[in-house]
């Protein structure tokens, strides 16, 4: 939607009030002259009339319907059409395009094209009076306003004024009313394809439904910056710090910005955005809070004294982050570390210059308008490869989120994921406490299915359902998405609106009937739909919409849904609410705005409580510790150390319903401790494989193979030699045969009797495996044959969960035995 507007012109470079004469000029005339006095107010010479248009589907009659851009930004346009001021010029400047994005007081953006012309003028008394030249260019704006980011679409628009101004407002009358009734395709692979002043324009579908059009050339970004500094800009954003962007050009500006924006989707900025900051408001750089702006690089030593900027030069291509050296600095943002990360793919800038390269293989064509095409096309395909690859740094970094959410209590586990990140944990913990993360969670906590979720879930590892260690979190190569060609349909040329309308709808429908693709057939009735609802044909609309829903949910227009449904008439919605599937259109409604009460995903330890536990309390503490989430081993759990503080209290013969705080805290401690024993463990690269768990190691024992300890994984057995730490495998669980619990005499110890455990191979010729374990060795004994039994099931089922199901029984097993160790052990000292 556009609506030109005159606007007033102020501040020239002179030491005077300027403003502009009303005069008529002859259409034969190519200047126009003015009279300028220092003391006089003069109106503006030049005006461009208000574009009006008829609703959309009603007569030309009717009033412009409000605009969904605010007054806020309507009002400020002026200022960002002449950032710098507004200057004259004796010989007549070039024609010059930038964009802008304003941002009003809700954080809805408006992004706007602004080409800005030279007209001749005569300059009467101003020669008179101070001598010099008569003719002098000033400068025009025109701009357009859209709440899509959809520039480049309106700069081939824009270019067609500047050749014949006179009737420039005719062609603009004409733009507008085109350009407003060309519906959006959905996502999909169906494009749209009109034209306009003989210029053929074609509106690509979004790649994603949660995803916006990308109307701009990404590469421009590695053109500015190497990989190393493109990094550092998506580390300064996803830490939200406080940056402005530096160039000599104002519409690079914008364009790197919005394509640095759309880089780190699904992360949005929500705090204060604007791509071109005017001289006259520099002072907002001194303002508190996190901001992101766009600068002329002439400001660029006055933006170097303020404090705690980070400065992205794109002329240069650097970026200049402060140095925490005195105190007032903000202190320097915690940087990934990408350097030999396998959470960074390969970025895209050797990709590109093949992609360009490729184009010399084609022959010289001197149709212009397949140029633009094979421009377009080669564009497109750029967009996607940077994107997909931008996309699975994303989800890269992020998706060992998803394994540490507990969804039913709200929480995450903010340091178990800061443990197995300790190399970046410094950014992570910066990351943690910004805006855009909480929002992120918030939708992975809310179930959210996006574009980051669906490459999460391709991307995703077999054994990433069952690790429990960083290493496991392997990651595959991206996805190659479809690389079905993208269909066009093409629209006819709009004489008279309403027959307009009609032939269009005959022409979708026609469409559906000879298409082979469901969604391309889905695609052209939710085209369909729009027309229906434009020919104010409510219940046809809705009916479309519905069989929308039934291929593809995510494609619906909530906002179209809502104000379709409030012009349902009493009789209508009757009919309405009879149709299958219309339960459907309701939520989507409903769910338009977001509507319920936001609950608070906590991201702090869990502490044990200060009180005796009951079994709801119990439950949300083991859950959110992930010591188990099987409902029958908690309950058996909490009937066990239930029985425990009922055996250790005297004189009550009622059964006890909570857990003591002080036996729940101990058995918490025993497990813990467990985990931090096995932690310790220092293997050689390689040794385990990369989503083996070591889950308990033993003291120093005497063995077959010497002293030292023996360790259990969730694949096998293993020995570490005293001292040398040596390695050595003593049988992978498959391969056991059995278990034998036994006793050692020495013939130095006739009257006193070891206690060893023997493990029986599989496999002729061997020897069992024996550990002098002493009073360790019934634990031991437990804890093998829970894990090996588990593995043996697994198997056999073909089920990787029983495997974890496994591991947390063992590493249970092994905190209760640990508590009756430490239980008897107090009563022993008790004693003595």
């Amino acid at each position: 939607m556009m609506k030109i507007r005159d606007r007033k012109m102020s501040e020239f470079n002179m030491n005077f009030k300027k403003s502009f004469q009303n005069a008529e000029a002859s259409p034969s005339r190519t200047t126009r002259s003015i009279s300028l006095s220092p003391k006089m107010s003069l109106a503006r010479s030049m005006s461009i009339m208000t574009v009006t248009r008829p609703r959309f589907g009603g007569s030309s009659n009717n009033a412009l319907p409000e605009l969904p851009i605010s007054d806020e930004v309507i009002n400020s346009i002026s200022t960002f059409c002449f950032p710098d001021g507004l200057k004259v010029h004796e010989k007549k400047p070039e024609s010059t395009t930038h964009f802008f994005v304003l941002t009003d007081i809700s954080g809805r953006r408006s992004y706007t094209t602004c080409l800005t012309l030279y007209r001749p003028f005569s300059v009467e008394k101003m020669v008179i009076k101070y001598g010099g030249p008569n003719l002098h260019h000033f400068p025009m704006p025109l701009y357009s306003l859209t709440t899509m980011d959809n520039s480049l679409l309106h700069v081939c628009m824009l270019s067609y004024i500047e050749r014949d101004p006179e009737e420039m407002t005719t062609f603009l009358k004409e733009y507008a009313n085109v350009i407003t009734h060309i519906p959006v395709p959905p996502a999909g692979h169906l494009a749209v394809n009109f034209r306009l002043y003989n210029l053929n324009v074609t509106l690509m579908p979004p790649t994603h439904p949660d995803k916006p059009v990308i109307d701009l050339e990404l590469h421009l970004v590695f053109l500015c910056f190497n990989a190393e500094e493109f990094l550092k800009i998506l580390s300064c954003i996803l830490v939200e710090e406080r940056i402005v962007f530096l160039s000599s050009n104002y519409a690079l500006l914008t364009l790197i910005m919005e394509s640095v924006m759309n880089l780190v989707l699904p992360f949005k900025w929500r705090f204060t955005y604007s791509t071109i900051l005017p001289s006259s408001a520099l002072g907002y750089l001194e303002s508190p809070g996190t901001f992101m702006y766009g600068v002329h690089s002439r400001h660029k030593e006055e933006v170097e004294q303020v404090e705690g900027l980070i400065l992205v030069d794109i002329d240069e291509g650097t970026v200049f982050i402060p140095e925490d050296d005195s105190p007032g600095t903000s202190k320097k943002p915690k940087l990934l570390n990408f350097k030999g990360s396998s959470s960074v793919p390969s970025l895209p800038t050797g990709k590109l210059q093949n992609i360009n390269l490729i184009e010399t293989i084609r022959p010289f064509n001197y149709n212009i308008e397949d140029l633009r095409q094979n421009k377009k096309k080669r564009v497109i395909a750029q967009n996607k490869f940077i994107a997909d690859t931008c996309l699975e740094l994303m989800v890269n970094l992020f998706r060992d989120v998803i394994y540490k959410l507990r969804f039913e209590q709200f929480h995450f586990d903010k340091e178990k994921f800061l443990e197995e990140h300790a190399t970046d944990r410094k950014f992570y913990q910066k990351v943690f406490l910004t805006d855009m993360f909480k929002v992120f969670l918030e939708e992975r906590m809310n179930g959210t299915t996006d574009y980051w979720s669906d490459l999460e879930m391709k991307t995703r590892g077999f054994s990433q359902s069952r690790s429990m260690t960083p290493s496991s979190y392997r990651c595959k190569p991206i996805v190659p998405l479809d690389k079905k060609d993208t269909t066009v349909f093409c629209l006819k040329e709009i004489t008279d609106l309403k027959i307009h309308i009609k032939n269009t709808k005959m022409q979708i429908t026609n469409a559906m009937e000879h298409a082979d693709d469901y969604d391309d057939r889905t695609s052209l009735q939710y085209l369909r739909a729009l027309y229906n609802f434009a020919d104010n044909d409510n219940m046809a609309a809705m009916q479309d919409f519905i069989n929308v829903s039934t291929a593809n949910v995510r494609i619906l227009p909530a906002k179209v849904l809502s104000d379709l449904y409030s012009r349902l008439t009493e009789e209508e919605k009757t009919k309405f609410m009879n149709i299958t599937g219309h339960e459907v259109i309701l939520n989507c409604i409903k769910n338009k705005g977001g509507e319920g009460e936001r609950q608070r995903i906590r991201m702090d330890p869990i502490e044990v409580p200060d009180t005796d536990l009951n079994y709801h309390k119990f439950d949300e503490i083991i859950s959110l510790k992930q010591m188990s989430n099987d409902y029958r081993t908690i309950k058996n759990l909490f009937e066990a150390l239930t029985q425990e503080t009922n055996s250790s209290t005297t004189g009550s013969h009622s059964k006890c319903s909570e857990i003591k705080q002080m036996t729940f805290q101990i058995f918490v401690c025993c497990w813990e401790d467990n985990q931090i024993q096995c932690k310790k463990v220092k293997l050689e690269e390689n040794t385990l494989s990369e989503e083996e768990t070591i889950l308990k190691i033993s003291t120093l024992i005497k063995t077959d193979y010497g002293l030292g300890r023996m360790g259990l994984t969730d694949k096998r057995l293993f020995f570490l030699s005293d001292v040398s730490n040596n390695y050595r495998e003593i049988v992978k669980l498959r391969e056991i045969k059995d278990l034998e619990q036994s006793e050692h005499s020495s013939l130095f110890s006739i009257f006193s009797r070891v206690q060893t455990l023997k493990i029986h191979r599989l496999g002729k010729g061997t020897s069992p495996f024996t550990a002098y374990l002493k009073e360790e060795r019934n634990w031991w004994y437990m804890v093998i044959r829970e894990m090996w039994a588990g593995k043996i099931v697994a198997e056999a089922m073909k089920d990787v969960m029983m495997v974890q199901h496994a591991i947390q029984n063992t590493l249970l097993i092994d905190a209760i035995i640990a508590r009756l160790h430490k239980s008897i052990q107090n009563c022993l000292y008790i004693v003595h």
